[in-house]
C-alpha cells in the first residue's frame, strides 16, 4: 500500500476518515488509513504519499512526519496549523481568514480537465509563505494570481503539498449544506429540509452562478490529480464511477406519495413496456390500498427490476419533529415495510423532503438500515444543476468527522418542484424542463461524469400537476428517451445503490513494480457486476492480464488523460498484472 491516510488521534474535528471516503468515491482505494501510532517508524518509508487532515498534532508526530518528508517521502497537508506548517518549512503567516473561491492553476498537470472557472469552499482560510512554492490553485473569483490555495514545496528530497484551506471538510459543508441553518425555516415553505441549509434570507449558500458545476465533485478530481503527480502518474489504477464504462447514469425514482392502486399500476406497467427499472418509495400503509400486497410485488415487481422502499412519512405529521418522533416514525416504517416484503430498505427520500438536523436525519436512517439517501432535492433556491455541488454518491459526516454508513445522493429533478404551479415550483413547461435535464446530461457526458436522479409522484401520473396542465408522465417518458438516445444507462434507486456499495467494498493490495510493468491483488469482498478497471495508458503498447489470463482493453479519455479500461464482474480475489513494451 502506498497511500497514507492519517487519523488524528488528538484532535476534534479530524477529517481524515472523510478523506479516505473522498479518495473511495474517486476510485483510489489502495490506501490504508490509520493512526500515526499505529505505524511502527521503520515502516513509514513504504508510503509513497501521506495524506494528513488538519488539526494539532504532537511534537513526536511532526518529527517523525518532518523526517518522512526529509527522506524522500511526499505529503498532502490540509490547511497545517502553525507548528506543523513551521515543521514543514512553512510559516502561517494569517489563519482563520475567509476566501469562498479558489480557481486552478490551468498550467499545472493536476488541473488538466478541468473547471476553469473559480469554484466555491467553505470554511477558515490560511496565507502561507514559504521558499520555492510552486502554486497549484489560487484565491479569488477571477484569474488573478494572488494568494495560493493549493501549492507544492520541495522539502529535503521529498514534496509537500499545501492545502490553505480543509478541502475535505470544506466538501462536506458544500454537500451538506451550512450547519448553522439546521433546523430552521428558511425557504419560506412550512417544515424543516435539506434546502434550508443552503438559504438564509439574502444569505446563499451556494452562488447561483455556479449552480450548473459540480464545485465539489471538481475539487474532489483536483485532489487525485495531485496524487496522480506524487506518485508516477502511470501507476495508480482506479475503478470508474458507473458501471461497464458508462459517462454518466440516469437513477429513476418514484415517490408513492399516498398513489391509488391504479395510478400505481399505471407507473409499473409504464415503466415495464419501456424496459426501465424504477424504485418507488411507498407510503403506508404496506401491501394494501396503493401499496402492492407482497404475492404481486413478486410476481409482477421484482421481474420487471422494480424495487420498494420507504417513504416515511413525517412524525404524526409535524412539521418540526423531535428526534423522539423521527426514531419512532423510521422504527415503526422499516418494522412493517419488513413485516409484508421481508427485504430491507436499502434506500429512501423522505415524505415532503422533511429532515433534521445537519446530520441527526442521516444518522437515525443509517441506524434503521438505509443505505442511500435521496432526500437532498435541487429545491429552492435551486432548481437546475447541483445544489450540494455534487451529482456523485458519498457517506454522511458529522462536524466531528465522524462517517456515518449512509450515501448521499443529490435528486436534481422532481416534477412537483419544476412542473408544477405550486408556489414553490419553477413552473417550468416540460419543454424547458427537458431541455435543462438534456443540457445538463450532456455536460454530464462530455465533462463531469454524474449521477442525475429523477423523482415523480404516480397521483400526478394519469392527471396534471396541481394548476398545469403538465403531465408528469410526458416529463418522465421524456427523461426516458433523452438518456436512451444519449446511450446513457437508467437505474431504479436500489441497483444504483447495490453497485455504488459494492464498488466502496473492492480494494487493491500489495500492489508491486517490476521493470516491465506491475502487478496487484484486486478483492471484492462481494459480487460486482459491470465494475470498470481504469489503467493509465504509457506511450509504449500494454497489456492486461487477470488471473493470468489477457483481457481486451479499450481506451477511455477523461479528463484529458488516456486510460486502458476493462469492464467485468468481480467477486473475491484476483490478480491483475499490467506490462509494457
Amino acid at each position: 500500500v502506498r497511500i497514507l491516510v492519517v487519523q488524528n488521534e488528538g484532535s476534534v474535528p479530524d477529517f481524515g476518515a472523510y478523506a479516505g471516503q473522498i479518495l473511495r468515491a474517486e476510485g483510489v482505494v489502495e490506501y490504508e488509513l490509520k493512526k500515526l501510532s499505529e505505524v511502527p517508524s521503520q515502516e513509514m518509508d513504504q508510503y509513497r504519499v501521506v495524506v494528513l487532515p488538519s488539526g494539532q498534532w504532537q511534537s513526536k508526530a511532526l518529527d517523525r512526519l518532518s523526517h518522512y518528508l526529509e527522506s524522500g517521502g511526499n505529503i498532502i497537508a490540509f490547511s497545517p496549523q502553525a507548528e506543523a506548517a513551521l515543521k514543514f518549512g512553512l510559516q502561517l503567516e494569517e489563519s482563520g481568514t475567509r476566501h469562498d473561491y479558489i480557481h486552478f492553476n490551468p498550467d499545472v498537470e493536476a488541473a488538466r480537465g478541468l473547471s476553469l472557472e473559480s469554484l466555491q469552499i467553505h470554511g477558515p482560510t490560511g496565507h502561507y509563505r514559504g521558499t520555492d512554492a510552486h502554486p497549484l490553485a489560487w484565491f479569488g473569483e477571477g484569474p488573478q494570481r494572488k494568494l495560493p490555495a493549493v501549492s507544492w514545496s520541495p522539502v529535503g528530497k521529498g514534496k509537500l503539498v499545501t492545502f490553505a484551506y480543509d478541502l475535505p471538510r470544506s466538501i462536506a459543508l458544500t454537500r451538506q449544506g451550512n450547519p448553522a441553518w439546521a433546523n430552521q425555516e428558511n425557504d419560506g415553505i412550512p417544515g424543516l429540509r435539506p434546502n434550508d441549509m443552503f438559504l438564509h434570507s439574502d444569505d446563499l449558500w451556494i452562488d447561483p452562478g455556479k449552480v450548473l458545476i459540480p464545485q465539489a465533485d471538481e475539487q474532489m478530481h483536483f485532489l487525485v490529480g495531485i496524487l496522480d503527480t506524487l506518485l508516477d502518474p502511470q501507476d495508480l489504477p482506479r475503478f470508474w464511477y458507473f458501471p461497464l464504462a458508462a459517462d454518466s447514469v440516469v437513477i429513476l425514482t418514484s415517490d408513492h406519495e399516498f398513489g391509488t392502486r391504479e395510478e400505481v399500476e399505471a407507473v409499473r406497467r409504464d415503466m415495464q413496456s419501456l424496459g426501465v427499472p424504477l424504485t418507488i418509495y411507498l407510503t403506508r400503509p404496506y401491501g394494501e390500498e396503493g401499496a402492492p400486497s407482497s404475492r404481486e410485488f413478486t410476481a409482477y415487481w421484482e421481474p420487471g427490476h422494480f424495487s420498494l422502499g420507504v417513504h416515511f412519512e413525517d412524525a404524526s405529521d409535524v412539521l418540526f419533529p423531535t428526534q423522539q418522533q423521527m426514531t419512532s416514525v423510521l422504527k415503526r416504517d422499516v418494522a412493517e415495510f419488513r413485516a409484508v416484503y421481508g427485504g430491507p430498505v436499502r434506500t429512501t427520500r423522505m415524505h415532503n423532503l422533511q429532515w433534521i438536523g445537519w446530520v441527526t436525519q442521516a444518522r437515525l436512517l443509517a441506524e434503521v438500515g438505509v443505505g442511500m439517501d435521496f432526500t437532498y432535492v435541487n429545491f429552492i433556491p435551486v432548481y437546475d444543476g447541483y445544489m450540494t455541488g455534487s451529482g456523485l454518491p458519498l457517506r454522511f459526516v458529522d462536524r466531528q468527522g465522524r462517517i456515518f454508513d449512509i450515501f448521499q445522493q443529490l435528486t436534481q429533478y422532481e416534477d412537483d418542484v419544476i412542473i408544477s404551479q405550486m408556489n414553490y415550483s419553477s413552473a417550468w413547461s416540460i419543454e424547458e424542463a427537458l431541455k435543462r435535464f438534456s443540457k445538463l446530461l450532456r455536460e454530464s457526458i462530455t465533462h463531469y461524469h454524474t449521477a442525475l436522479a429523477i423523482n415523480f409522484h404516480p397521483p400526478f401520473y394519469l392527471t396534471d400537476l396541481p394548476d398545469s396542465h403538465n403531465s408528469n408522465r410526458e416529463w418522465a417518458h421524456g427523461c426516458i428517451a433523452i438518456a436512451r438516445e444519449m446511450g446513457v444507462p437508467i437505474l431504479s434507486g436500489d441497483q444504483w445503490h447495490d453497485f455504488v456499495r459494492a464498488r466502496d467494498r473492492v480494494r487493491i493490495h500489495g500492489f508491486r513494480e517490476s521493470s516491465d510493468g506491475y502487478e496487484f491483488a484486486l478483492q471484492a469482498p462481494q459480487r460486482i457486476e459491470g465494475l470498470t478497471l481504469m489503467i493509465p495508458a504509457v506511450e509504449k503498447e500494454q497489456t492486461v492480464e487477470i488471473d493470468g489470463r489477457p483481457v481486451g482493453v479499450s481506451d477511455k479519455e477523461v479528463r484529458n488523460k488516456r486510460y486502458l479500461i476493462y469492464s467485468g464482474d468481480f467477486e473475491g480475489m484476483h490478480q491483475v498484472r499490467v506490462q509494457s513494451r
